[in-house]
């Protein structure tokens, strides 16, 4: 029930391609989600890509555990998604129902901050991103029903939270402005280096690589850990060792240029030097290799995952 499949049209962006794909994109680009009726059951679905999986009979996936490529039929998680969304549903009923006296009360604002909190930016999985609203711009490129489960939950709850903005417009009228200026939190926790580049990396799919993906959760923190702390050339050695450049380039960013930007902000670093040491890692690559150093490091990386996995 819950082997791991690869999604390669996926990866390789072929699935972007097709009519059925472009439609889905379209009407949630125009409505925000598609509106599942599974036996009189309505379900939202927020993203094409998941849309596509539970639309198709005729799944070409990669089985993780054989290595071997097959046909699945997506329409066999549906069931699970649809289980799932209903529980987050019921969860967000149990845990945030408004009250009248929410509602017109002097509790109102801070109702509506923790909402907010929840939404947009607490981590609720480090697996996937901020606030319950990463099921609007993410999917789960391994494909098990744990995952999907995970996605028809935060979906469910999601649900639930948009339908309350439009019920309540007037006090929820802000509530996609982000005034706060600090987190309400019951216990403060001090941000590491680490933790930031998590919620960085989390953003642009990392826990989406299949070597990450192969990993345990407590060693995807400890490679987490090391990418923090053992500079910024080991650091783009690693990421090339997992394809995650390679990834970068064909999900997230049309130009090398927009790409290194964004690399420089998670670490801190000038955007040159993120250029310098991803060059390097190509062995036709005329860069300065005394300046940019990222390419000594390509066997210690690898040693450095097998330890973990």
């Amino acid at each position: 029930m819950n082997t791991r499949y690869y999604l390669t049209s996926f990866y390789n962006n072929e699935i972007r391609q097709t009519q059925s794909y472009l439609g889905a994109l379209s009407e949630i680009r125009n409505n925000g989600l598609i509106v599942w009726n599974v036996n009189g059951v309505k379900v939202d679905v927020f993203t094409p890509e998941l849309y596509e999986i539970f639309s198709s009979t005729e799944l070409l996936v990669k089985n993780m555990d054989t290595n071997e490529n097959v046909v699945i039929n997506g329409k066999e998680y549906l069931t699970t998604y649809v289980q799932a969304f209903n529980e987050g549903k019921k969860y967000f009923e149990s845990n945030f129902k408004i009250s009248a006296d929410t509602l017109y009360g002097q509790n109102a604002a801070i109702y509506v901050r923790d909402i907010h909190l929840n939404y947009f930016h607490t981590v609720h999985n480090p697996s996937y991103g901020e606030g319950w609203v990463f099921v609007k711009k993410s999917y789960a490129i391994i494909l098990t029903h744990s995952a999907i489960k995970e996605y028809g939950f935060y979906s469910g709850i999601v649900s639930s939270v948009d339908e309350q903005v439009k019920k309540y417009a007037k006090l929820f009228e802000n509530f996609d402005k982000c005034e706060h200026s600090t987190p309400v939190t019951t216990i403060e926790k001090q941000e590491t280096k680490a933790d930031r580049l998590k919620v960085e990396l989390t953003k642009y799919g990392f826990f989406e690589l299949p070597k990450v993906q192969a990993l345990s959760e407590l060693n995807q923190n400890k490679l987490i850990e090391l990418l923090g702390s053992k500079g910024m050339p080991y650091s783009m050695a690693m990421f090339k060792h997992l394809e995650y450049i390679t990834y970068l380039n064909r999900v997230h960013f049309n130009t090398s240029k927009n790409r290194d930007k964004e690399i420089a902000n998670w670490f801190g670093k000038a955007q040159r030097t993120i250029k310098g040491n991803i060059l390097v890692l190509n062995s036709k690559s005329t860069e300065d290799r005394s300046r940019y150093t990222s390419d000594q490091f390509i066997e210690i990386v690898k040693t450095d995952y097998e330890k973990l996995k």
